[in-house]
């Protein structure tokens, strides 16, 4: 995942079910301002399916659909 950031601010990356169930919390740090590429995996024995990624900063929330395929 791509992101860039305007100023220093923490990061949460979370991964959904297709209902919005929380099921991982796949990244959660500070980030200083500028481009950076998340590298994320997903927890073991995920199954393939549709699921939504959550990226959350303190101004900012963005939500992505991805197809998982194992």
């Amino acid at each position: 995942i791509q992101i860039r950031m305007t100023h220093t601010a923490s990061v949460t990356v979370r991964l959904y079910s297709i209902l919005g169930q929380p099921l991982s919390t796949l990244f959660d740090a500070e980030l200083p301002e500028g481009p950076h590429t998340l590298r994320i995996q997903p927890p073991n024995a995920l199954p393939g399916g549709t699921y939504f990624v959550g990226i959350a900063s303190e101004a900012t929330v963005v939500l992505l659909r991805i197809v998982y395929l194992p």
